[in-house]
């Protein structure tokens, strides 16, 4: 009885050995901070960016939140401050003067945005302004490459940053 236990412990522990050599996936742990270059890995497709940002401002931190066979979700953090690594390190650490949400629907969005807000034009499409208590949210839809996906975009910054700048970064995003 002793050797049946030995022997299935043995075989246990050259199975969890294996697994990553012969293709088993193990469980991915998000939100997880990727580089420019991971996330269009990931992605399968260029993650879209702004190509302006106001003065002294710039991506500090990618972070991938979730993937499934249907969508991708990242968070692109973007400040004016000097932020050390111990803060990126912790997604909860990183101040949030601006961040910008893109999720990828591989199979497309059924029936675009139904937000309430003020409708805005960004470049050749069209995004809704939500306005909460300290932030604002500009929220509109790029068509992903390869058809019928598309991605779903969120800037979000604090309510010193106007209208106008989000919109211009907005039209800005490029991929």
């Amino acid at each position: 009885m002793k050797k049946v236990i030995v022997l299935c412990a043995v075989a246990l522990v050259v199975l969890l050995l294996l697994a990553p050599v012969v293709g088993c996936k193990q469980k991915q742990v998000y939100p997880q901070r990727v580089s420019l270059e991971e996330a269009n890995i990931i992605m399968e497709a260029l993650l879209p960016v702004p190509t302006y940002l106001p003065e002294g401002f710039e991506i500090i931190g990618i972070y991938m939140l979730e993937r499934s066979d249907y969508s991708e979700h990242m968070v692109l953090f973007i400040s004016d401050e000097a932020i050390d690594e111990k803060q990126l390190s912790d997604i909860n650490e990183v101040p949030r003067k601006m961040e910008m949400y893109v999720t990828l629907y591989r199979r497309g969005q059924v029936g675009g945005l139904k937000l309430p807000g003020e409708w805005l034009n960004i470049g050749d499409t069209e995004g809704v302004l939500v306005t909460r208590e300290t932030t604002n949210e500009l929220w509109w839809i790029l068509t992903h490459p390869e058809r019928p996906g598309q991605y779903e975009l969120k800037l979000s910054a604090i309510k010193e940053i106007p209208k106008e700048e989000l919109v211009k970064i907005a039209g800005s995003v490029r991929y």
